[in-house]
């Protein structure tokens, strides 16, 4: 897969971020623990430790019981999420 792109850093940041906030607000349902527990996994998806990696015994008690969290088609489709995110 190409890592080439046409975007200046400039928009490349402001489409992070544009992303970020639509994540927030279809997110903002949710608890702050299952919040944590969907940017953990994102990071653990792209490899990127916020902070040192916790020790096993640290990780288990840092997130919630995942068969907890809502199941991924209570997440609204990605027209929804534009949609929201152009009403704030």
């Amino acid at each position: 897969m190409s890592t080439t792109t046409h975007l200046s850093p400039d928009e490349r940041d402001a489409l992070a971020r544009a992303g970020e906030e639509a994540l927030n607000l279809c997110l903002g349902r949710f608890l702050a623990e299952e919040r944590a527990a969907f940017w953990h996994a994102i990071r653990r998806c792209y490899v990127q430790a916020p902070k040192p990696a916790p020790s096993p015994a640290e990780e288990e008690d840092a997130l919630p019981d995942l068969a907890a969290l809502p199941i991924p088609a209570a997440i609204p489709a990605p027209h929804v999420i534009q949609a929201a995110a152009e009403l704030a």
